[in-house]
C-alpha cells in the first residue's frame, strides 16, 4: 500500500459513527482477500448488547460488511 491509500482511522470512525454509534472493541487494519481492499475490521459494542464486526474500506470508508450477535446479559441484570 502506497502513502495515502487509506483514510485515518479518526477519519474512517467519525463517518462510521454517524451510522453506528457504538462502543469500540478492537481495530485491525489489514488487507481483505474477499474485497481485494485494505480494510478496517472493526468490533464494536451497542447499549442494546449487540456485537458488531464491520469491514470498513480503508480508502473511502464505505462499510462493506456487518456481521452480528446479541449477547446475552450477565446474570442479574
Amino acid at each position: 500500500m502506497r502513502r495515502g491509500e487509506a483514510l485515518p482511522l479518526r477519519e474512517v470512525m467519525r463517518r462510521v459513527r454517524e451510522d453506528y454509534p457504538g462502543r469500540v472493541l478492537r481495530v485491525q487494519f489489514e488487507y481483505d482477500d474477499h474485497f481485494e481492499l485494505w480494510v478496517y475490521d472493526i468490533r464494536m459494542l451497542f447499549d442494546d448488547n449487540r456485537l458488531l464486526r464491520l469491514k470498513v474500506d480503508a480508502l473511502s470508508a464505505k462499510v462493506l460488511l456487518v456481521r452480528g450477535v446479541k449477547r446475552p446479559h450477565p446474570k442479574g441484570h
